[in-house]
């Protein structure tokens, strides 16, 4: 999978990720389009976005740790398997995982300790409240975390999560216009989609790990390249050295 390739699937997730929003949390997503103005709206997920790029760098940060140990390959397979498992396993069972817990208390403690501040939904307002809701414990976001390890550095990680977070934009920006929302129908329609969007972008992570040779899906990383660096020959002739017969 090369770099654009890479990035494609983050705004891909974006897309999924927003539809996930409209399904999971209609009220609250609603509330927060309905109708308020437009550059409330725009204030509120540029405070998303800076949220999901800064745990991008921390993600990037954790990935070279985490590379030092592993190969990228391993770490896009690991990734895929465990996009799959998320979608396979219950939500209660996904929630006691400590490090999941663990965020989802720092999320409570951060929403409750700034309430005061974004209460009156002023520009300013929306624009934290963007930020904490950056912070929502929520299954696909996780697995946006788990692709950002795809991007190989700090900053492709940053950039990954600044790529999903404009993809979750526009079908939340513009909620207050679609009449279909509302219909329950819709709705589960979109939750049964979601799982199939997230396991063809799980695979393609895992294709992409085992170096398959297949252009753009599952090229052959640099870690599977071998070295064509030929040892010098000592002992071969030169004729710009050789002595003149």
């Amino acid at each position: 999978m090369t770099s654009e390739v890479l990035y494609i699937t983050a705004l891909t997730m974006g897309l999924l990720g927003s539809l996930h929003c409209m399904g999971m949390c209609g009220p609250i997503v609603l509330v927060l389009h309905g109708k308020r103005p437009f550059l409330s709206k725009l204030s509120y997920h540029a405070g998303r976005i800076i949220i999901y790029s800064f745990i991008g760098i921390l993600i990037g940060f954790w990935g070279g740790a985490l590379r030092l140990a592993a190969s990228q390959e391993a770490i896009s397979i690991i990734a895929g398997i465990l996009m799959l498992l998320m979608i396979v396993l219950p939500s209660r069972l996904m929630s006691r995982l400590p490090i999941l817990r663990s965020f989802g208390t720092f999320y409570s403690v951060i929403q409750q300790k700034t309430q005061s501040f974004w209460k009156e939904r002023t520009v300013k307002g929306d624009f934290l409240l963007g930020m904490i809701n950056g912070l929502l414990p929520c299954g696909f976001l996780y697995a946006a975390f788990l692709g950002s390890l795809n991007a190989g550095s700090i900053s492709g990680s940053a950039l990954w999560m600044l790529i999903f977070g404009i993809g979750t934009i526009p079908s939340l920006l513009f909620i207050a216009s679609l009449s279909s929302f509302k219909n329950q129908t819709f709705q589960r329609y979109v939750q049964n989609a979601l799982p199939i969007g997230t396991a063809i972008i799980a695979v393609i992570f895992i294709l992409r790990g085992l170096s398959l040779g297949i252009p753009m899906i599952s090229p052959i990383l640099p870690d599977q390249i071998p070295s064509v660096e030929a040892p010098l020959n000592m002992h071969q002739e030169h004729t710009c050295c050789s002595p003149k017969h």
